[in-house]
């Protein structure tokens, strides 16, 4: 299926692709956790930035034939998004005179929307629309009406690095999500939280301390992988929100919304 975008552009002669990005195989959110017992993201192990956004675009960038050095990265990030990077500041965002934003690991950052304040962001969205067609109702109606008076930002799907989704349950207030599955995710991420983080000698496997931290802790025993699945289906079948967020990456197990794990055998991953 061609894309808006792509569909555009093509009217026009114009050399643009739309690619949509996924994961290795094995290497979804889920799959991560159950068959490879990862614990649960931190600042300091972002492994899910590392292995559901990083990889694949490097993937694509070696695939085309392009160098990190050549290929240009054209990403919304902004100084004014959070107020950790406002403290901080952007390593991306700015680059001394006469020098380039440090390359990532795929390519050459480009960030024009960097010293863009939440108000021009709005600006732009309710007077313009895109050039392909279409316009921006939607993504207007997710952040709704009081959208210049509360600092929302939405994360990904059961991340357990958001201490408070109040995005999740403005959703839920509006109706365009069901009341039941911002509490229900949250539950489920405390729970990872607790077996990764808060009784580690009960639900992770013993290893040689080492790294920077020196923890004699490895990954998730295969008990504590159950448990998170097990109780992810529970509520995904108490849930059509929750349920329609998880449910590729629980086909990509075999698994379906709802269901148990009676016939579940984890599917080989290499």
């Amino acid at each position: 299926m061609r894309r808006p975008a792509g569909a555009w552009a093509g009217r026009r002669g114009l050399p643009v692709e739309t690619v949509v990005l996924e994961p290795a195989p094995g290497w979804s959110f889920l799959e991560a956790i159950v068959l490879r017992g990862y614990t649960a993201p931190s600042p300091m192990f972002r492994w899910c930035t590392n292995h559901l956004k990083a990889r694949p675009a490097r993937r694509l960038v070696r695939s085309l034939g392009w160098s990190r050095g050549e290929t240009g990265v054209v990403t919304g990030v902004r100084v004014e998004e959070s107020s950790s990077r406002r403290g901080r500041g952007c390593p991306l965002c700015h680059a001394p005179p006469g020098t380039r934003p440090p390359a990532i690991d795929y390519g050459v950052p480009v960030t024009p929307l960097a010293s863009w304040g939440s108000g021009d962001v709005w600006d732009y969205l309710e007077s313009q629309k895109p050039v392909w067609g279409g316009g921006f109702d939607g993504l207007l109606e997710i952040y709704g009406p009081r959208r210049r008076l509360e600092r929302q930002r939405f994360g990904c799907a059961l991340c357990p690095l958001i201490k408070r989704d109040d995005s999740a349950w403005g959703l839920a207030e509006r109706g365009l999500i069901d009341p039941e599955a911002p509490g229900l995710a949250r539950e489920w991420v405390r729970l990872y939280l607790r077996v990764s983080r808060v009784e580690p000698w009960r639900w992770r496997e013993p290893r040689e301390p080492r790294g920077r931290y020196r923890l004699p802790y490895g990954r998730l025993k295969w008990e504590a992988r159950l448990l998170l699945l097990e109780r992810l289906l529970d509520y995904t079948g108490r849930s059509p929100s929750l349920c329609e967020a998880v449910q590729p990456m629980l086909a990509r197990l075999g698994l379906r919304c709802g269901g148990c794990l009676e016939d579940f055998t984890p599917p080989s991953h290499g």
